[in-house]
């Protein structure tokens, strides 16, 4: 999928809930310079489905993943991000 992207999207944000992509396919998000989204599962609030939230944090973040400078990595949550890579 990471070649896809690379190869036929680019430039593309890949959005994700999957926490350890960054560490299980660190080297092919090296190798197809990968702008990556992480939703951070830890900052679930009890009120929200998990939908509810992963809706909500794209919502108020999809401007950054817009502008995030390529080949980097970010976790978001509600209130803010922080960089993985």
């Amino acid at each position: 999928m990471l070649k896809m992207i690379h190869d036929k999207l680019e430039p593309a944000v890949l959005v994700t809930f999957d926490h350890k992509m960054p560490v299980q396919h660190a080297s092919l998000l090296v190798q197809y310079t990968t702008t990556l989204v992480v939703v951070d599962k830890n900052g679930e609030p009890p009120e929200l489905t998990r939908e509810e939230y992963w809706r909500e944090v794209i919502h108020r973040h999809a401007h950054r993943f817009a502008y995030q400078e390529p080949d980097t990595g970010w976790k978001y949550r509600r209130r803010g991000r922080t960089n993985i890579y």
